[in-house]
């Protein structure tokens, strides 16, 4: 998830993310996706990570047990 000078939101809660939404930084189908990301951070009781299949280091990170991209915390 990028903020509206395109970096990177290592984490993001809930709130915070209702706000860029109102904010219209995010907009369009990553408002849907924010949102199922949250609900799912809900039905599990643990934080979800987003992350861009195009990240040459993903599957680095992922091996390593590292959260990729931005992770929705219900905090």
């Amino acid at each position: 998830m990028l903020d509206a000078n395109k970096h990177l939101f290592e984490q993001l809660n809930e709130k915070q993310a209702e706000t860029l939404i109102a904010e219209g930084v995010i907009s369009g189908g990553m408002t849907v996706k924010v949102r199922a990301a949250f609900r799912a951070a809900a039905m599990t009781g643990k934080p979800v990570a987003a992350a861009s299949v195009f990240d040459p280091m993903l599957p680095n990170k992922l091996a390593s047990g590292q959260l990729p991209g931005t992770t929705f915390t219900l905090e």
